[in-house]
C-alpha cells in the first residue's frame, strides 16, 4: 500500500498527462495532468478505451503503432493530434513505453503525453515569419545541422526543403570554403552573438547546380529548450556586385577625378583618375581621411564644409565659384573644381565628389587676362599715340600757317628790296623761320618713325648730286656764320638705290648739325667717295667736337651733349636721330667720330652699292628760276584766310598770272564758273566744306573747268595726307610753309598740260 501511495503521489506531480493502460488499450490509470490534457476525470477514463482519445483519421495508424508496442518497441516524442472531451483536437507529443513484467512480458502500455498546442501554434507563427521573410533562412544546430529552413532559401540554393533538412550546413558553401566555414561555425557557437548583414566578408554561397554566388550574411543565436541554434539570414548580392562593377565601370570612365567619402570622412571609393591627379595609389586612400587630400591650411575648414553637408546633402554642382585646392602626395597643390553629389547606400549616406584640375584653365585665364592688359596698355598706347599724331598735326599745321605767310612775304620782299640793312634783316627773319620749319618737319617725321609710317619712294640716286643740293641749302646759314664749305666728289661713284628727298634730307641735317656747332671762321668738308660696295658721304668739321663717353648715344632720340638752360646751341635733339633711321631705312648706316672736345667731328653716311646699278633717275628737284613768268595763265585761289590769299595771288600775280581768289567753295565755284581758269590752287583745311569737298563738286561739272588741273596747298604735311589727295583727284601736293618759287614752278607745270575747249 505504501508503494502504491508513492507511485500515485509521482503520477500526479507530473505535468504531463501520464496514461497507463493493459494491452488492449483499456485505461488502468489517468494522473491530474491527464485530466487538465484531455477534460475527462479518471472516474471516466479508466476502465474505458484510450482509443477514444484518438481521431477517427488516425485510428490505423494507432492500431499499427501498438501493435509495433505489444512487440516491445519503444516511441519517443511521437507529434500528433488527440480529441479532448469537448472535442477539440489539440497538438500532443507522446512517448510510448511497453510494461513488462518479472518474465520480460509486455504486460501493459504507459503514455507519455504532453499538450504541444501553443509550441505548435507559435511554431507555427514563426514559421510563417520566416517563410515571409525576404531573405532566405536557414537554422542550424550546434552540430552544424540543417533544422529549419523558409521558402526562400529553397528557391536561392535550388533544393527542396527535405533535401536540406537534417543536412550539414556546408552543403550550401563552395568546397573552397568549406574547411573555414566550420572552424567559423565552431566559433560562432563558442561564444554565440549577432552578426549583421554586411559585415565586410567576402562570402559566396553554393547552389545545387553547382554554380557558386555573392551573399551577405546575418548570424542570430536562437535559445531553445533542446540548445542553441544559429539562425542565418542569407542574401543574394549577385544584383548589387554586378551594379556595383556597373558603377565602378562608371568610376572609370569618368573623365573627371573621383572620390568616394563616408559620413566620418573616410575615403571608401577612388578611381583611376584620382590616383594619376593626386599621386596615391589605391589602397594608400582607401579608408583613409579626406583631408589627406587637401592643403594643410585648408584642413580645419574642410572638416566644417564636410560635416555641413552631411548635415543637409545636396547636389552642388561643379565650378560652384569657390576657390578650392588639391595636395598631391609629392606635398604640391593646384586648383581644382568640385562637384558633389549625396549618394544613399545599405551602410549609410556618402558623398560622390568629382574632382577637376584646372590648372590649365587658370593659367590660360591668367594668360588671356595677362593679355587682356596688354591689350588694353597697347589700345590706351596706340590711343595716346593717336593723340600725340593728332597734336602734333594740329601742331604742324597751326605753325606752318603763320610760317607761310613770314617766308612767303620775307621772300618777296627780299627780291624787291635793295637796302642791305633790309636785306640781311630779311635774311635773318627767312633763316629762323626756315629753322621753325624744320623744327616741326622734324616732329613729323620722329613720329612717323616711331609709328612706322616713314616712307620711300625707291629709285637709282647719284649721291653726289643729293649732297650737292644739300649743300646749296644750308651755304647761305654758313656763309652768314664765315664758316667756309667746300664739297669735293669723287670721279664714276656708283649710283645708289635710294629715295633722293630722304637722302637729301639726311645730308642736310648733318650738315645742319655741322654749321651749328661750328665756330665763325671754321671750315666744313663734304666728300663724297666710294669704298668697295659702298659709297660714303663724309661731313667733318673743325667745330666743338663731341665727349667720348657722349658718342654712342649721338644718334639717341632727345639725346643732347648739353641739356642745360645755358647750352649755347638751340634744338630738340632729333635732327641726328632721324638721320640714323632714313640711313638705316636705304640698308646703310651712318657713324660719327670726334677727338674730344674742341677737336671737330666728322659723321660719314655709308650706303650699298645694288649688285646691278644703272643710271641715276632724276635727282631732288631742282627750284624754278627765277625769271620764270605765268603770262596768261588764268589762276583761281581757294583759301580761307585772308592773308593766306593775299600771298598767293601776290607770289602769282608777280609772276604774270591772272588770278581770281575764293574764300570758300561756292565762291569759288562761283570763279570757276565765269572765269577759264588753267589751274585750281585751294587749300584743304577749311571749315565746312573743305578742299575735297570743292574738289569733287568740280569733278561733277561739264566741259573743261571739270578737269581743271587742281593744286592741294594744305598745311598737313604727312604722307597720309598727300595721298589722300592724289587719291581725291588733286594733281599735285604742296605742303606749307611754301616757297614762292615752288608754287610757281607747280602752277606753270599744270598750266601747260591744262585741257582746252
Amino acid at each position: 500500500m505504501h508503494d502504491a501511495a508513492v507511485l500515485s503521489a509521482i503520477l500526479d506531480a507530473s505535468d504531463d498527462a501520464i496514461v497507463l493502460t493493459a494491452r488492449d488499450g483499456t485505461v488502468t490509470s489517468w494522473n491530474r495532468a491527464a485530466e487538465r490534457v484531455f477534460g475527462y476525470t479518471a472516474a471516466e477514463m479508466i476502465g474505458s478505451s484510450v482509443l477514444r482519445l484518438v481521431p477517427a483519421d488516425r485510428l490505423a495508424d494507432v492500431q499499427r503503432l501498438l501493435e509495433r508496442v505489444e512487440a516491445g518497441e519503444r516511441f519517443e516524442h511521437l507529434e500528433t493530434e488527440r480529441l479532448r472531451k469537448d472535442g477539440r483536437l489539440i497538438q500532443v507529443a507522446v512517448t510510448v513505453t511497453p510494461v513488462r513484467d518479472d518474465a520480460g512480458r509486455v504486460t501493459g502500455i504507459c503514455r507519455l503525453v504532453r499538450d504541444i498546442t501553443a509550441r505548435k501554434r507559435t511554431e507555427a507563427r514563426f514559421q510563417s515569419l520566416l517563410e515571409a521573410a525576404p531573405d532566405a533562412i536557414v537554422i542550424v544546430d550546434a552540430d552544424g545541422r540543417i533544422v529549419l529552413v523558409n521558402v526562400q532559401a529553397e528557391r536561392l540554393f535550388g533544393y527542396e526543403r527535405a533535401e536540406l533538412l537534417g543536412e550539414r550546413v556546408e552543403m550550401l558553401v563552395p568546397p573552397r570554403y568549406r574547411g573555414g566555414h566550420a572552424a567559423h561555425r565552431r566559433g560562432f557557437f563558442g561564444a554565440p552573438g549577432t552578426r549583421p548583414m554586411g559585415a565586410g566578408l567576402e562570402l559566396y554561397g553554393l547552389r545545387k547546380d553547382g554554380t557558386e554566388f555573392p551573399v551577405e550574411i546575418s548570424l542570430s543565436p536562437l535559445d531553445t529548450g533542446a540548445g542553441t541554434l544559429a539562425m542565418s539570414a542569407i542574401r543574394d548580392i549577385s544584383e548589387r556586385r554586378r551594379a556595383e562593377a556597373r558603377f565602378r565601370g562608371l568610376l572609370e570612365s569618368a573623365p573627371d577625378a573621383m572620390v568616394i567619402v563616408d559620413s566620418t570622412g573616410r575615403i571608401a571609393l577612388v578611381n583611376a583618375q584620382a590616383e594619376r591627379l593626386f599621386g596615391y595609389a589605391r589602397d594608400e586612400m582607401l579608408g583613409e581621411s579626406v583631408e589627406m587630400l587637401v592643403p594643410e591650411r585648408y584642413r580645419g575648414s574642410h572638416v566644417g564644409h564636410r560635416g555641413s553637408f552631411f548635415a543637409r546633402p545636396g547636389v552642388r554642382p561643379m565650378g560652384a565659384g569657390l576657390e578650392l585646392f588639391g595636395r598631391r602626395r609629392d606635398g604640391t597643390e593646384f586648383p581644382v573644381e568640385i562637384s558633389l553629389s549625396p549618394l544613399e547606400t545599405a551602410e549609410g549616406p556618402l558623398v560622390a565628389s568629382a574632382i577637376r584640375d584646372i590648372t590649365d584653365r587658370k593659367r590660360a585665364e591668367a594668360e588671356r587676362a595677362r593679355l587682356i592688359r596688354e591689350r588694353a596698355a597697347r589700345e590706351e598706347a596706340e590711343a595716346a599715340n593717336r593723340l600725340k599724331d593728332e597734336f602734333l598735326v594740329t601742331l604742324s599745321h597751326e605753325l606752318r600757317t603763320p610760317l607761310n605767310a613770314v617766308l612767303g612775304w620775307t621772300s618777296l620782299l627780299r627780291h624787291s628790296l635793295q637796302d642791305p640793312e633790309a636785306e640781311r634783316a630779311l635774311s635773318t627773319i627767312e633763316r629762323n623761320a626756315r629753322t621753325l620749319v624744320q623744327l616741326i618737319e622734324d616732329l613729323l617725321d620722329v613720329s612717323r618713325v616711331i609709328t612706322g609710317k616713314l616712307r620711300l619712294e625707291m629709285r637709282s640716286v647719284d649721291l653726289g648730286r643729293v649732297v650737292d643740293a644739300a649743300v646749296d641749302v644750308v651755304r647761305p646759314t654758313a656763309d652768314a656764320k664765315g664758316i667756309a664749305l667746300s664739297t669735293t666728289t669723287q670721279p664714276s661713284v656708283s649710283p645708289v638705290a635710294g629715295d633722293p628727298d630722304r637722302l637729301q634730307q639726311a645730308v642736310w641735317n648733318v650738315l645742319s648739325n655741322a654749321v651749328k656747332f661750328t665756330p665763325a671762321g671754321g671750315r666744313i668738308t663734304v666728300r663724297v667717295e666710294q669704298h668697295g660696295r659702298e659709297v660714303h658721304a663724309v661731313v667733318a668739321d673743325t667745330g666743338q667736337g663731341i665727349e667720348r663717353d657722349f658718342l654712342p648715344h649721338v644718334f639717341d632720340r632727345f639725346r643732347q651733349a648739353d641739356s642745360s638752360i645755358t647750352r649755347a646751341q638751340g634744338g630738340l635733339g632729333l635732327g641726328l636721330a632721324i638721320v640714323r633711321h632714313l640711313v638705316e631705312m636705304h640698308g646703310g648706316r651712318v657713324t660719327a667720330d670726334s677727338r674730344g672736345p674742341g677737336q671737330g667731328s666728322t659723321f660719314t653716311i655709308a650706303l650699298p652699292v645694288p649688285l646691278a646699278a644703272g643710271a641715276p633717275d632724276v635727282a631732288p628737284r631742282e627750284p624754278v628760276a627765277a625769271g620764270d613768268r605765268l603770262d596768261g595763265v588764268r589762276v583761281v585761289v581757294v583759301d580761307d584766310r585772308a592773308d593766306e590769299r593775299e600771298l598767293f595771288r601776290t607770289i602769282l600775280a608777280n609772276r604774270g598770272a591772272d588770278v581770281r581768289v575764293a574764300a570758300d567753295v561756292p565762291e569759288a565755284l562761283a570763279a570757276l564758273a565765269e572765269f577759264d581758269a588753267h589751274v585750281l590752287v585751294s587749300d584743304i583745311a577749311m571749315p565746312g566744306e573743305d578742299g575735297y569737298v570743292l574738289l569733287e563738286r568740280v569733278r561733277r561739272l561739264a566741259g573743261p573747268v571739270g578737269q581743271v588741273p587742281a593744286v592741294a596747298v594744305t598745311a598737313h604735311a604727312r604722307m597720309e595726307d598727300h595721298d589722300r589727295a592724289v587719291r581725291a583727284g588733286f594733281d599735285q601736293y604742296v605742303p606749307k610753309p611754301i616757297e614762292p618759287r615752288r608754287l610757281v614752278d607747280v602752277v606753270a607745270r599744270l598750266a601747260r598740260e591744262a585741257p582746252r575747249a
